[in-house]
């Protein structure tokens, strides 16, 4: 469907779009004061409410929606995901689908280990009688069949999530940060299967202590752009939460990490007491461990969040009179 159908304010000096900006603000690219007034024109029938979903086709851009009062001008979106129709929109729930599901599966697999240590001897019971040893490798074999499983999943999942607007392309504001997203997504991947290969998955270990706060980073922009183009408030403020969460704590366990290092090193040494190096390397442990729970509980949240979200676009993009006219 083409973007003509709807209406999006442009400065009139230099045809600049000031979608979002009040009629008496200046024009962000020319500076000169807009004054604009949005068009009497009937809003299409792909103009969904950001505050409630409810769909304004038929009223006009001064007018406030008729459910929840938020003003209508809110909801004229440019580049909305619904624009593409259907298909397109099924694919990212999907994929936001999956992508929480194989969040669910990593949980499950950290339970089964943690399991499988604090009761190995009752594993080994079950097992026939063979000893602790025997439950804790079925506790580490469910542990790997979680987190291969998890990671086959965690990666479709990001590739529907990632497909490119076939109506807008390159064009799209999320298309650098969805590209983005794709690759580092698929570099972790790649990453991870080469810790299962000798002499080399030390350094794929430590390139992906690199690789995946940059996927991260570039997941939350990608699904911050994107709940714009839902529209979704909550999604967009939840993206940005988890971006600063995730700049905290970056940093803090990388910091924490290298001082687990410095304090087994130390050990190796006589200058300093034993005593001391054993809280030190304790601490270090212990900051590592909660900041990457914390990290782990708010990848959740996004995750979560996201595929809430993608579900009712997919509920509202059946629901749109223009499809449903369509389908019929």
């Amino acid at each position: 469907m083409s973007t003509a159908e709807f209406t999006t304010p442009t400065c009139p000096h230099c045809s600049y779009s000031l979608n979002g900006l009040l009629e008496t603000e200046n024009c962000p690219e020319c500076g000169r004061r807009t004054n604009y007034t949005y068009p009497d024109k009937p809003l299409g029938p792909q103009t969904i409410c950001p505050t409630c979903g409810y769909c304004l086709v038929g009223l006009k851009a001064g007018d406030n929606c008729p459910e929840c009062g938020t003003p209508c001008r809110e909801a004229i979106i440019e580049f909305s995901v619904y624009h593409a129709g259907p298909a397109y929109v099924n694919r990212l729930a999907s994929g936001a689908s999956l992508i929480l599901i194989a969040a669910y599966l990593i949980v499950f697999a950290i339970i089964a280990m943690v399991g499988a240590v604090l009761f190995m001897g009752q594993l080994g019971v079950l097992a026939g009688g063979n000893g602790p040893m025997v439950g804790m490798a079925l506790g580490l074999l469910v542990y790997v069949a979680l987190f291969l499983a998890s990671g086959i999943v965690w990666l479709i999942g990001w590739i529907r999530a990632t497909t490119p607007d076939p109506n807008y392309l390159h064009l799209a504001p999320t298309s650098s940060a969805r590209g983005l997203t794709r690759g580092m997504a698929i570099a972790v991947f790649c990453l991870w299967v080469c810790n299962i290969i000798p002499f080399v998955s030390t350094l794929a270990s430590l390139a992906n202590l690199v690789c995946i706060p940059i996927f991260i980073f570039a997941a939350c922009a990608y699904i911050k752009k994107l709940a714009v183009r839902i529209p979704d408030g909550k999604l967009a403020k939840t993206a940005s939460a988890v971006r600063i969460v995730f700049t905290v704590l970056v940093p803090i366990m990388g910091i924490s990490f290298l001082g687990m290092i410095v304090a087994a090193a130390g050990a190796l040494s006589t200058q300093a007491s034993s005593s001391s190096i054993a809280a030190f390397g304790a601490l270090g442990i212990i900051v590592t461990l909660l900041s990457g729970l914390l990290m782990l509980l708010a990848y959740l949240r996004l995750v979560s969040r996201f595929a809430k979200s993608m579900k009712i676009a997919k509920q509202r993009v059946t629901d749109l009179p223009s499809f449903q006219q369509h389908s019929q």
